[in-house]
């Protein structure tokens, strides 16, 4: 019977190469990291079954809201400050806004 060294070789191949491709990995995923403010850094998890991206939402505010929109905040904001109470549809009336 013929002896096979394939599967030990490959074994082998792969250990070797772990170490390797680990530390390339965790290379990029510092440069990554390095583009982003402290506070807002992309956090990276692993395990044997899934790997786990967490990015933080970096558009907070008005500045992403569509432009026109900050009079129409003024005019609900203005509705709910007589009224606490008003619902969606009484204030698109009120305003004359579709729901």
């Amino acid at each position: 019977m013929k002896s096979c060294k394939y599967p030990f070789e490959a074994v082998h191949e792969a250990l070797v190469n772990v170490p390797v491709h680990r530390n390339y990995m965790i290379c990029r995923l510092r440069k990554i990291i390095g583009q982003y403010p402290k506070d807002a850094a992309p956090i990276f998890r692993s395990t044997e079954q899934s790997f786990i991206v967490t990015l933080k939402n970096l558009h907070y505010g008005k500045a992403s809201m569509p432009s026109g929109i900050d009079h129409n905040v003024d005019k609900i904001l203005s509705v709910i400050s007589i009224d606490l109470k008003a619902t969606q549809k009484q204030i698109s009336d009120t305003l004359g806004m579709s729901v």
